[in-house]
C-alpha cells in the first residue's frame, strides 16, 4: 500500500511512503528524494510533526 501525503509546507511538497518496501520519497522543489528501510513508525513521526521542514532537517537528511 502506497501513502502520498499533501504537505502544507513552504519546504516539502510531498511525502510518499510504501508499506510493502518501506522506500519513503520526500518531494521538495520538484525533487524526490528516496529513503530505504523506514519504518512506519518513522514516516508516522514525519507527517505528523508541526513542521515537516524542520522534522526532515534535524532527523531525515543525512541520517535516512
Amino acid at each position: 500500500m502506497r501513502v502520498i501525503e499533501e504537505i502544507n509546507s513552504s519546504y516539502i511538497e510531498q511525502i510518499a511512503y510504501d508499506t510493502y518496501t518501506r522506500v519513503c520519497i520526500v518531494t521538495i522543489n520538484g525533487s524526490d528524494h528516496v529513503y530505504y528501510d523506514i519504518g512506519f513508525l518513522q514516516f508516522k513521526s514525519f507527517i505528523t510533526a508541526e513542521s515537516k521542514g524542520t522534522f526532515f532537517n534535524m532527523y531525515v537528511k543525512g541520517r535516512w
